[in-house]
């Protein structure tokens, strides 16, 4: 119950103190990304340490907001926190952003495709090599699209995406 009230009393300071932001700032700041992340650290806080670490950094930076809009190295700093916190996310919890398999597969599919489909024209006659690079890529593209949007969809709902 204790975790429920920690996140509610910083999602309430942070929709506060973004009242007091430009929309620039905030989309400057991704203060919607960062709503969400706040949220999944806070889940996972209980069994993991550096999440539990993590809660002290986003209060300082959620009470802090108007100060990181107009300071520069604040912002430099704020965005390393944030990235540090993907990537904490990502590599300990298995939490990816929206669309991340849809991205890596198509760009995985359109290259082996592209690789495939040139070998294939040349095999075939060398004049098709053009021909083949294209039916390949395209190809490649689409299996990887198929491939990513399940993915996605498979950690969606899971509950596994920021």
């Amino acid at each position: 119950m204790k975790n429920d009230s920690w996140l509610s009393d910083i999602l309430i300071k942070l929709e506060h103190n973004r009242d007091s932001l430009s929309l620039k700032d905030d989309r400057f700041l991704q203060i919607n990304l960062f709503n969400n992340l706040i949220s999944k650290v806070d889940y996972y806080s209980d069994n993991c340490k550096t999440c539990k670490t993590y809660k002290t950094d986003i209060e300082n930076y959620v009470n802090n907001l108007k100060p990181l809009s107009i300071s520069t190295q604040k912002q430099k700093e704020y965005e390393k926190f944030l990235t540090k916190l993907k990537l904490h996310l990502e590599k300990e919890h298995k939490i990816y952003p929206a669309r991340y398999f849809n991205s890596i597969f198509s760009f995985t599919g359109m290259l082996s495709g592209a690789i495939l489909g040139a070998g294939t024209g040349y095999i075939i006659n060398p004049k098709f090599i053009w021909s083949g690079l294209l039916i390949g890529w395209t190809t490649g593209l689409l299996i990887g699209k198929i491939i990513g949007i399940k993915k996605d969809k498979n950690i969606r709902n899971k509950n596994k995406q920021y």
